[in-house]
């Protein structure tokens, strides 16, 4: 059983949610001072935040008129390592760091790379190189563990990689029917590999060097979970939907499971620590749920069976996917105890050694805690370990792993930051 309770805290609440479970038995969202540039105005709503961070103490920002922001942790609320703005004024939609040094962002159809140690107001002098040739507006940014490939995704459906020691287009890559949302590498020295998700519902698998097709593709509409092989789970489930309709506690928006953002773990671990968490990725849904999925599983026999043969392992080799059948884990699925309306982002924390916390944000001006390995093995019964009401719609979030803090974008212009203790 899970209880939540709130006490004031300022201008804002502090919520404690206590667990049961023997991995969380206390865990609690805790608002910080927030950030807020003086050269942005405050008709800017921030919409992007750097997935790859330049620092571990520093979290990068972007606004809808083209301003990008790098706030130190470190340093008193008006202080920041600098403030670019963008010569059209024009929506900055993607973000991340290759190196302490190079800053990529995607405005338009054009991925600009640029040189934080040029940075000034103007911006011009700092622009390294432009990468060019999507059909589209760019929507989402990833640099490969090496440092050698650039991905960039786009409304046409397609993505592009480019070769970052030459800046020309690798391989174009294409299999979405609907808009790329957002792009990743697997977060793995020498690996080429790559993970999409698209408004088609789909996330799709790629193997940049050696082909232009996916190499697995999946269905958020007819993934398969642990609770689709246990009808007990299934009635209870629908029981509780049934009576919290009734009771007027449902406000869930019945949109299709597009997927609006993809993320891999990409804290420090070891093989011994938590094997096989570098197979696992998130993406936040567009009908209020976020799942969790197993890059390299084998896809079940007919889309419904059980793979044969398979040996069991433990939670740690392979978590809930380990014999074959279960192809994802739904987080909030009911939309009665998760969100309420689309999930708009949702990432791994960082800093949490064993890969099984993640935070989710929505449209339903939430922030949620998930325990998603407890929600594997029924523990959690689909319940957020942690929850905080905000405001304003979420649109993105991302970690300043050295200083703990969760950053939140809405669409407000100020940063807001998070202590999940």
């Amino acid at each position: 059983m899970t209880t939540v309770s709130a006490t004031p805290r300022g201008d804002c609440s502090y919520f404690t949610t206590t667990e049961t479970s023997p991995r969380d038995a206390r865990m609690t969202l805790e608002p910080l001072e927030p950030r807020r540039a003086p050269a942005v105005a405050d008709t800017d709503a921030l919409v992007a935040l750097a997935h790859r961070a330049r620092s571990g103490n520093e979290c990068t920002c972007a606004t809808g008129r083209g301003t990008i922001v790098n706030f130190d942790l470190r340093e008193p609320n008006d202080a920041r390592a600098f403030v670019v703005r963008g010569a059209r004024r024009r929506e900055v939609n993607a973000l991340t760091w290759r190196n302490e040094h190079a800053l990529f962002h995607a405005s338009d159809a054009v991925v600009v790379e640029l040189d934080a140690r040029k940075m000034s107001a103007a911006g011009d002098a700092a622009v390294i190189r432009r990468f060019e040739g999507a059909g589209d507006v760019v929507n989402g940014v990833d640099v490969d563990q090496d440092d050698a490939m650039l991905a960039a995704c786009d409304d046409a459906g397609e993505v592009i990689a480019y070769d970052l020691s030459n800046g020309e287009i690798l391989r174009k890559l294409r299999g979405h029917d609907g808009c790329v949302t957002a792009v990743a590498f697997r977060r793995k020295r020498g690996a080429s590999e790559c993970a999409t998700a698209s408004t088609d519902c789909r996330a799709m698998k790629w193997d940049v060097k050696a082909k232009s097709v996916p190499v697995r593709t999946w269905d958020a509409r007819n993934m398969l979970s642990a609770e689709d092989y246990d009808c007990g789970k299934i009635t209870a489930r629908a029981e509780d939907e049934s009576a919290s309709i009734d009771a007027g506690a449902s406000a869930k928006a019945f949109n299709p499971p597009m997927l609006h953002s993809l993320a891999f773990y990409r804290g420090e671990t070891s093989e011994e620590n938590a094997p096989g968490l570098r197979r696992v990725a998130v993406s936040a849904c567009g009908d209020g749920s976020v799942i969790v999925f197993d890059i390299d599983h084998p896809g079940v026999s007919g889309g419904s069976r059980a793979s044969k043969g398979k040996k069991k392992s433990s939670l740690a080799s392979a978590g809930p996917f380990a014999d074959g059948r279960v192809e994802c884990v739904r987080l909030g699925a009911d939309g009665v105890r998760g969100h309420t309306n689309a999930a708009t982002c949702a990432d791994f924390v960082p800093w949490n050694r064993t890969g099984d916390v993640i935070v989710s944000g929505g449209a339903d001006r939430r922030l949620l805690v998930w325990n998603w390995v407890d929600e594997a093995s029924h523990a959690a019964r689909g319940l957020p370990v942690a929850s905080i009401e905000r405001d304003r719609k979420i649109n993105d979030l991302a970690f300043a792993a050295d200083s703990r803090a969760i950053c939140v974008a809405d669409t407000s212009p100020t940063l807001k930051l998070f202590a999940l203790r």
